[in-house]
């Protein structure tokens, strides 16, 4: 089975509330990277892998969100998702076919 790789749009923490509760276990999906807009100085770090979990050994990359079209080219993702604040899941924000 391929895993649906997936970037995770961040919302100063919700994007990672998000993988924890809907990702981080689920190995239907590959999180591939998370976006960094609001959170300063955290692009370009790791979200570490004691946090991500076994299927993650090596931690998931935090991009700067400003950079997205350049990520799109390195990560060869399968989908977006929003974090957004309020929201009790992620959100599908535009796939694959959306090219």
């Amino acid at each position: 089975m391929d895993r649906l790789r997936t970037l995770i749009m961040g919302a100063a923490g919700r994007d990672f509330h998000n993988f924890n509760v809907v990702y981080r276990d689920d190995v239907r999906y590959e999180v591939v990277g998370f976006t960094a807009a609001q959170i300063p100085n955290i692009a370009g770090r790791r979200y570490p892998r004691e946090l991500a979990g076994p299927l993650y050994p090596e931690g998931i990359p935090i991009f700067d969100e400003g950079e997205l079209a350049s990520i799109r080219d390195i990560v060869e993702m399968s989908r977006r998702t929003a974090a957004t604040r309020g929201s009790t899941s992620a959100r599908q924000v535009q796939g694959s076919d959306d090219s």
